[in-house]
């Protein structure tokens, strides 16, 4: 119980809180590949509040059960994309936005880690077009009959 320091012989670590023996509250775990958590833990589970830093750069800060992303977050990949939005089972599922480097957007629903159902899409110049998705694919634009 308490806090402690615990390591591994490929070189993972964590350093935080622990309960009876379980990474429980606080806490930072490094992978052997350069990869962190830092954030909340449950009954050695990534549970709560937390970012994430892969090793290849990409970053996700937000909400976690049981080891995945779940609830509201924030992903960013290294080439500029950001997405914002709800989460379930490590998937983009809910509502969230879409941002691409170049100033375009959608903004909108999503199921099973793609655009699913109504969204705007906005383009670099600020046009917004209302729309239809399904499995990540555009099936319509909703001002044409």
């Amino acid at each position: 119980n308490g806090k402690g320091k615990e390591t591994w012989p490929d070189g993972a670590m964590y350093e935080g809180d622990y309960i009876m023996g379980k990474k429980h509250g606080n806490g930072t775990f490094y992978w052997a590949d350069g990869s962190f958590y830092q954030g909340q833990f449950q009954n050695n589970n990534i549970e709560g509040s937390g970012h994430y830093k892969w090793a290849d750069g990409r970053e996700y800060r937000g909400q976690w059960r049981n080891n995945k992303m779940e609830g509201r977050g924030v992903f960013t990949w290294p080439d500029g994309r950001r997405y914002e939005g709800e989460y379930f089972e490590d998937k983009k599922q809910g509502v969230g936005t879409f941002f691409w480097p170049d100033g375009r957007k959608y903004v909108g629903e999503w199921f099973n880690g793609k655009q699913h159902g109504k969204g705007t899409f906005i383009a670099q110049n600020g046009q917004q077009r209302e729309g239809e998705w399904l499995q990540g694919k555009r099936t319509r634009w909703l001002d044409e009959q």
